[in-house]
C-alpha cells in the first residue's frame, strides 16, 4: 500500500513540476538557513562546557558602586577569591588567570619576538579546566614557580621535532622550564593561549591586595551549593578584607564611604555562560552575544515558516486543479482518510527531497560560510547517526506540518460539487491564503528594515567622530624595547611619508587603559579614573583637542603633571576652571605615600573605549612620571608609537620605518598595524550581525518571491479566460497588469503597516545594547516599505505582464 502511495505521490509531483520545482527550492533554501543558523548557534553555546567541572565551576566578578556610576569588570582583586574560597567550605576550589599588562616577548636564538597568547595562571590550573595535556602531568604541570606549559603549535614554533621538556625559555616576565604541551585550546573556550606559565614568582602578587582589580579568578563549587545563597555572603567577607586598605586610602571608615555611595558587589558567573552573557570591562577575550543568538533563531524560524507558508499557499491556491482528482478518487471508492494519507505522502517525500538537498548544500557551503561570516561551522555535526535520525523525523514532521491543512481541505472536496462543475474556492480558503500572503510579506519587510537598521549601526560605528584622527595612523609596538624612543621618532620624521610621531602607553581600543584611584586633596571622595602614559607630542599626533591649559611640553618638567578629560573634571563635580590645582593619586598599598599631580590641561572627551560604552574618566599621564618613579609606576612603559603618515606610498613609509627600527633594534622584527583596522576589531560582532542579517534577509526574500511568483502564475492561469474578455471588451495590457497589482498590492500594503511596529520595537531593544546609537528615523521605514512593496509589484508584474499579453482568441476559443 505504501509502495503506492509513493509511486502517486511521485507521479502528481513530476506532473505539476513547476509547482513542485517551487517548493522544493523553497523549502531547501529555507533549510539552509535553518540549519546553518542550528550550526553557529550549536557552536556558540556550546562554549566551555567541556571543562570537567562545568557544571558547578563559576567566575567571580564585581560591580564596583561609585556615587554616580557602577563598573563592571571581569578582573577582581588578586586575593579577594582565595579570601572567599577559604571563609566558604561550599567553595571546592579556586585558580586564577591573570594576562601580563603588557604583551610579552621571548627571546630565543638571538631573536626577541612578541607572544600575545600569553597567560599566567596558578599552579592547579588543569583542575579547573579540561584542555588536553599530551606531555606532563595535570597535577604538577605548573607545579613550579617557574614552570610554563606550551600548546603543540607553540613547541613546534621554538622547538620543532625536538622535545621541549625541559627547556628553558627567557621571557620579559622571567625565565620559565616547559613542563607540559597541550593540545590546541579548543575554539570554543572564552580565552585562548600558546604559552601557559605560573604566576606565583611575579611581583605583582606576593602581596595580598583586596582592592586592586587585577585577575581572573575562577571557583568550583560543591553540587549541592546554590550560588545565590553564597553570594549573600560575599558582603561581610568583602568587609573584613577590604575594609582596611580602604579606610587607609580614603581616611574614611568603610561604613561612611559605603553609607556615601561607594561599594563592591561581587557575584558568580557560571563559566558556561561568559561567553554569550558576560560583556564586562577586561574580558580574556571577545565573547559572543546571547542576543544576537535569540536574533538568529527567530530568523531561522522566520524563514523556514515562510517556506511552509510558500507550500500551504500553493496547495490551496491548487484545489482547483486537485478538485477533480478528489471526486474521482471519491466515486471510484477511496474515503476521506486514504485522501489525506496520500496528500500527506506528497508533502513528506517533497519534505524529504528538499532536506537531503539541504544537507548536500551545507557540506558544500560551509568553507564559505566560515570564511565569509568569520565562524566555525562545523557540518560533520549533521551526518553523525543520532543527527541523521532527528534530521530525518524533521523532515517527516516538516512533511505532515506542510501538508496538513492542504491534505484535509482537499479531502473534503465534495465529488457531486467537482463532477458538475460547479466548484469554487470557499471563501475560507481564500480568506486563508490572504492571511499567509501577508504573513510573507510582514516578516519580509522585518527583515529589511532590520538590515538596514544594522547596516546604518555598523555604519554609524565606524565612522562617527571619535574625538581623534583615527585616519592613516600606524602603530609600532613594543617601543620599551628602544633603548631611546626620541632617537627612533627623530629619525622616522625624516621621512617624507611620516607627518608626526607620539608614544603612549596604549592606544584607542585597546584593553591597556590602566585604573587609577584618585581625589582632591580637600574631599574624602574617591574616584577611579582609567589611565593613560603619554608623550609630550602624542595628543596633537592623535588630533586630540585641549579645552584648557597645555598639553605636556619637554620645557616643563612634567613627572607630575596630569591632563584630564571632560568626564573627569564632571566626575570630580568641580567647575572646568582646574588648570593649576592639585589632584591626589592614590596608593591602595601605601596611601601615605601617594602622588599629588598638578593638572595642566584638560582635553575633549574622545572615545578611547568602544561605542559600546559611554566615554569615562581619564586621566592622562607624562611618560615621564615614568622615568621619574619607576617604583610607582613599574609596568607602565612607554608601549606604542603613533607615527602620522600620508596617505600614499604606504608601502614605502612602512618600509623605511622599518629600517629604522632595525638599525635601533636589530634582531627584533618591528610589530605594527594601523590604528583603524584595531578599532573595527571591536565590532566584529555587530559585523558578523550584518553579514547574517544581509544574507538571511536576502534568502528570506527570495524565498518569498519564489512563493509569490507561483502564486501570482496560478492566479493568472485561473484568470485567463476573464484576462480574454476584458481584453475583448478593451482593456489595455497596463489595465489587466494594474488589476493584479491592486490585488497583491493591498494585501502588501497590510503588511508592511503591521511589520513597522514590529521593526521599531525589535530593533530598539538591540539598539538600547549600545551607548551611542542612531535614532530610528522615518526613513529607514520607508526605504523598508517601499523596497518590499517594490518586490512585490516586480514580481507579479511578471506574471501578470505574460498573462496581459496572451491571445484572446487562443484562451476564449473554448467558449
Amino acid at each position: 500500500m505504501l509502495r503506492t502511495y509513493l509511486k502517486v505521490a511521485l507521479r502528481n509531483l513530476r506532473r505539476s513540476a513547476f509547482f513542485t520545482f517551487i517548493n522544493i527550492v523553497g523549502l531547501t533554501l529555507s533549510l539552509v538557513v535553518s540549519l546553518s543558523i542550528y550550526l553557529y548557534v550549536k557552536s556558540e553555546s556550546n562554549f566551555d562546557s567541556y571543562h570537567p567541572s562545568a557544571d558547578n565551576q563559576y567566575r567571580l566578578v564585581l560591580d564596583r558602586i561609585y556615587p554616580d556610576h557602577v563598573s563592571n569588570y571581569a578582573v577582581i582583586p588578586s586575593a579577594m577569591g582565595r579570601a572567599i574560597t577559604e571563609e566558604l567550605p561550599e567553595v571546592v576550589s579556586h585558580t586564577r588567570i591573570w594576562r601580563p599588562l603588557a604583551e610579552v616577548t621571548i627571546d630565543f636564538e638571538n631573536e626577541n619576538r612578541v607572544e600575545p597568547e600569553f597567560l599566567m595562571a596558578d599552579a592547579n590550573f588543569f583542575e579547573h579546566f579540561g584542555i588536553e595535556l599530551i606531555k606532563g602531568e595535570r597535577e604538577t604541570a605548573l607545579k613550579d614557580g617557574n614552570s610554563i606549559v606550551l600548546t603543540e603549535r607553540a613547541a613546534q614554533k621554538y622547538f620543532g621535532q625536538q622535545d621541549p621538556m625541559g627547556k628553558v625559555l627567557e621571557t620579559s616576565v622571567g625565565d620559565f622550564v616547559v613542563s607540559g604541551v597541550t593540545r590546541e585550546v579548543p575554539v570554543n573556550t572564552h580565552f585562548t593561549f600558546d604559552f601557559l606559565a605560573n604566576m606565583a614568582l611575579q611581583p605583582f602578587f606576593r602581596n595580598p591586595n583586596y582592592v586592586n582589580f587585577a585577575l581572573h579568578s575562577y571557583m568550583i563549587l560543591e553540587e549541592s551549593a546554590d550560588p545565590a545563597e553564597l553570594e549573600k555572603q560575599f558582603p561581610p567577607i568583602v568587609k573584613k578584607y577590604a575594609s582596611g586598605p580602604i579606610e587607609r586610602i580614603t581616611g574614611a571608615s568603610y561604613d561612611d564611604y559605603v553609607a556615601a555611595g561607594n561599594g563592591y558587589r561581587y557575584y558568580l558567573q557560571k563559566i558556561t555562560d561568559i561567553h554569550l552573557k558576560s560583556h564586562l570591562q577586561n574580558e580574556l577575550g571577545v565573547n559572543g552575544n546571547s542576543t544576537y543568538i535569540y536574533i538568529l533563531i527567530s530568523v531561522g524560524i522566520f524563514v523556514f515558516v515562510l517556506a511552509i507558508v510558500n507550500f500551504v499557499n500553493l496547495s490551496t491556491a491548487r484545489s482547483f486543479d486537485r478538485a477533480k482528482e478528489v471526486g474521482v478518487r471519491k466515486v471510484l471508492g477511496s474515503d476521506k482518510k486514504r485522501l489525506i494519507f496520500q496528500f500527506l505522502t506528497e508533502s513528506v517525500v517533497l519534505s524529504l527531497i528538499s532536506y537531503v538537498l539541504s544537507i548536500l548544500l551545507i557540506t558544500l557551503l560551509v568553507p564559505g560560510i566560515n570564511n565569509w561570516f568569520e565562524v566555525s561551522l562545523r557540518y560533520s555535526i549533521l551526518l553523525t547517526p543520532m543527527a541523521l535520525l532527528i534530521l530525518i523525523a524533521c523532515a517527516l514532521l516538516t512533511g505532515i506540518l506542510a501538508g496538513v491543512y492542504p491534505a484535509f481541505a482537499l479531502s473534503s472536496f465534495k465529488s457531486v460539487t467537482v463532477l458538475k462543475g460547479k466548484f469554487r474556492t470557499s471563501k475560507q480558503a481564500i480568506f486563508l491564503r490572504h492571511i499567509l500572503i501577508v504573513f510573507q510579506f510582514w516578516i519580509s519587510t522585518i527583515l529589511i528594515g532590520a538590515t538596514f537598521i544594522v547596516q546604518q549601526q555598523l555604519d554609524f560605528l565606524q565612522n562617527t567622530e571619535l574625538g581623534f584622527d583615527e585616519e592613516n595612523v600606524l602603530i609600532v609596538e613594543r617601543a620599551e624595547l628602544l633603548e631611546n624612543p626620541e632617537v627612533f621618532q627623530d629619525q622616522v620624521l625624516t621621512i617624507n611619508g611620516v607627518k608626526d610621531v607620539g608614544g603612549s602607553s596604549t592606544f584607542p581600543g585597546d584593553r591597556l587603559f590602566f585604573g587609577s584611584i584618585w581625589r582632591m586633596p580637600e574631599s574624602s571622595e574617591s574616584s577611579v579614573f582609567n589611565c593613560v602614559m603619554a608623550d609630550d607630542t602624542y595628543l596633537s599626533t592623535m588630533g586630540i583637542s585641549v579645552v584648557d591649559g597645555r598639553i605636556f611640553d619637554k620645557t616643563f618638567h612634567d613627572s607630575l603633571a596630569v591632563l584630564l578629560n571632560r568626564k573627569a573634571v564632571e566626575t570630580l563635580g568641580l567647575g572646568d576652571d582646574l588648570v593649576g590645582e592639585t589632584i591626589r593619586n592614590i596608593i591602595p598599598r601605601n596611601a601615605a605615600d601617594s602622588r599629588d599631580f598638578t593638572i595642566v590641561g584638560i582635553v575633549e572627551d574622545f572615545h578611547f573605549a568602544s561605542l559600546h560604552v559611554e566615554i569615562s574618566p581619564l586621566a592622562i599621564l607624562s611618560t615621564e612620571t615614568v622615568s621619574r618613579e619607576k617604583n610607582y609606576y613599574p609596568m607602565l612603559p612607554m608601549k606604542v608609537l603613533s607615527l602620522k603618515v600620508q596617505s600614499g606610498e604606504l608601502m614605502e613609509t612602512i618600509a623605511s620605518v622599518e629600517q629604522v627600527w632595525d638599525r635601533l633594534v636589530p634582531g627584533t622584527s618591528m610589530s605594527y598595524y594601523f590604528l583603524d583596522d584595531k578599532l573595527d576589531e571591536l565590532y566584529s560582532s555587530e559585523k558578523k550581525l550584518s553579514r547574517f542579517f544581509t544574507a538571511f534577509s536576502s534568502l528570506a526574500i527570495l524565498i518569498a518571491v519564489i512563493g509569490l511568483f507561483g502564486l501570482s502564475a496560478y492566479v493568472a492561469r485561473l484568470r485567463i479566460k476573464e484576462i480574454g474578455v476584458r481584453k475583448v471588451l478593451g482593456s489595455s495590457v497596463i489595465g489587466i497588469v494594474l488589476l493584479f497589482q491592486k490585488y497583491f498590492g493591498k494585501l502588501t500594503l497590510i503588511s508592511i503597516v503591521l511589520a513597522i511596529p514590529a521593526i521599531v520595537l525589535l530593533m530598539n531593544e538591540w539598539l538600547s545594547g549600545f551607548a551611542y546609537r542612531v535614532s530610528l528615523g522615518t526613513g529607514v521605514l520607508l526605504t523598508a516599505s517601499f523596497l518590499s512593496f517594490f518586490i512585490t509589484a516586480l514580481t507579479v508584474m511578471v506574471q501578470s505582464y505574460k498573462a496581459a499579453m496572451s491571445d484572446p482568441v487562443v484562451t476564449l476559443k473554448a467558449e
